[in-house]
């Protein structure tokens, strides 16, 4: 049996013979739950991430590691995308872009800086929270944690650097910032400005 049918077999055992369940019942089913959500123990097993091991947290991220994929079954309808991109295109093309100009305080950064910043960034922003003024201080005050060498060589200070670490998911978060750099890695070392008309070709 997975973790997910051994899981559920404990909490059939503890249910199968009442038809209301008593306090003791449920405290352990309660615990059932933590444990399986929450709890590791002495070899679990490793998950991979980066070239480092780590012990899995619970049998519950055991079984989402192995089964996520098949599970989530995401699927991307292109048709739907090239219709919502074709909109938005004729948006941009019918406002010259004006439609989708957002204003902040950009501290006099130029063009292929901002969009370096928002492109290096913007994949830590979940809840499009981050003030871009906060982020350009930080590129103006070293702009080398900005480059696609230092945040693959140094994801997580890359991290510190811009205040994100204090947000939860670190390990997703570095993932999101090496996964951006090897998209312009494997452009041949693009500038996120430079993709703009890479992609117009």
């Amino acid at each position: 049996m997975n973790e997910l049918e051994q899981f559920l077999s404990r909490i059939n055992a503890i249910c199968k013979d009442h038809a209301v369940l008593s306090i003791e019942s449920s405290r352990e089913i309660i615990n059932e739950i933590n444990s399986f959500l929450y709890t590791t123990y002495q070899g679990i097993g490793e998950i991979t991430v980066f070239d480092t091991k780590y012990a899995y947290f619970s049998d519950f991220h055991k079984y989402w590691e192995k089964h996520h994929k098949e599970i989530l079954n995401i699927q991307i309808n292109r048709s739907n995308c090239e219709r919502v991109a074709d909109i938005l295109h004729d948006v941009f093309l019918r406002t010259n872009g004006k439609a989708f100009f957002d204003l902040y305080d950009t501290e006099g950064l130029r063009d292929d800086e901002i969009c370096r910043v928002r492109f290096l960034t913007a994949n830590q922003d979940f809840r499009g929270s981050r003030n871009f003024s906060e982020l350009s201080k930080v590129y103006k005050n070293d702009p080398d944690i900005f480059t696609v060498d230092y945040i693959v060589n140094n994801p997580e200070d890359f991290l510190k650097m811009i205040k994100i670490t204090d947000l939860s998911q670190t390990d997703k978060r570095i993932k999101y910032a090496k996964n951006i750099c090897r998209f312009l890695i494997d452009r041949k070392q693009l500038s996120p400005y430079d993709l703009l008309a890479y992609y117009k070709k």
